[in-house]
């Protein structure tokens, strides 16, 4: 990071490791929110299921402004991103349907762990530190 603010590579790196830090705290808060209405019996509540869509759905659109140069380099990205919004969006138009953001919240807890693991690759970890290994290992169960 310590590169002029001109260097190509020093820029793509910083916006790498934004969009992996933002993908780690959302996969995180995502999971948090998930296992805690899991684990509480409480899964069919509706209390916070419309305010994790929208900061769900926050995220998801950052994250196609940020990369929107990859939209139309690689359709797998573009098809993906743009099913997550049309869920995001559908699940917030439609009424009743709260019993499903847990479940689809779940979705996000080995995320959690694999964008830990590409945020720590990124800063330049080292494969056998302790945080990586216990991230692999977290991610791997």
């Amino acid at each position: 990071f310590g590169k002029g603010l001109s260097d190509p590579q020093a820029i793509l790196r910083r916006k790498v490791t934004e969009v992996y830090l933002l993908s780690s705290f959302h996969s995180a808060m995502c999971a948090v929110f998930s296992l805690q209405k899991i684990l509480r019996g409480r899964w069919d509540d509706p209390k916070g299921c419309e305010g994790m869509l929208c900061f769900s759905l926050g995220y998801t659109t950052y994250t196609l402004v940020s990369l929107r140069g990859q939209l139309l380099k690689d359709n797998l990205f573009a098809l993906n991103e743009g099913a997550h919004l049309i869920e995001l969006l559908s699940c917030l138009r439609s009424r009743g349907v709260s019993w499903i953001v847990p479940t689809l919240m779940s979705a996000e807890i080995p995320l959690a762990c694999l964008n830990a693991l590409r945020l720590l690759a990124e800063v330049g970890v080292p494969r056998s530190s302790t945080v990586w290994q216990l991230c692999l290992g977290a991610f791997a169960t």
